[in-house]
């Protein structure tokens, strides 16, 4: 009976973490680039163009 009392306050506690999460919008500005030449069609496909 124990065993099942402690999976179940893991289980809770986990769940409170993953409410306490917020993601900041714009934490990740200037982590991504692309290149300028992005929607260019690719030499490999040009012969189903």
């Amino acid at each position: 009976m124990k065993c099942r009392i402690l999976s179940i306050s893991l289980v809770a506690k986990s769940a409170k973490k993953k409410e306490s999460i917020v993601p900041q919008f714009g934490s990740a500005k200037g982590k991504i680039k692309m290149s300028a030449d992005f929607d260019a069609p690719l030499e490999d496909f040009k012969d189903y163009m």
